[in-house]
């Protein structure tokens, strides 16, 4: 699989299509060892999404709740 020169950010995706790659992601990460660490973790999940043309930072990940919520 070749990874494309240009990854979208996570942020520009809509969220049907951030909802498929969670989905696809869920098998792999499923595969893998369990970690309780976070940078292991965004790795793993920077890595296979950048498989697919994407690209996600630590705080896209943990950016406020859209309810406004903590």
């Amino acid at each position: 699989m070749t990874i494309p020169a240009e990854l979208r950010p996570w942020p520009s995706l809509g969220e049907g299509e951030r909802t498929e790659l969670m989905l696809a992601y869920q098998p792999v990460l499923d595969s893998k060892a369990r970690t309780c660490s976070s940078d292991r973790k965004l790795k793993r999940m920077q890595a296979f999404l950048r498989t697919r043309g994407v690209s996600i930072m630590e705080a896209e990940i943990r950016s406020p709740r859209r309810d406004g919520r903590a």
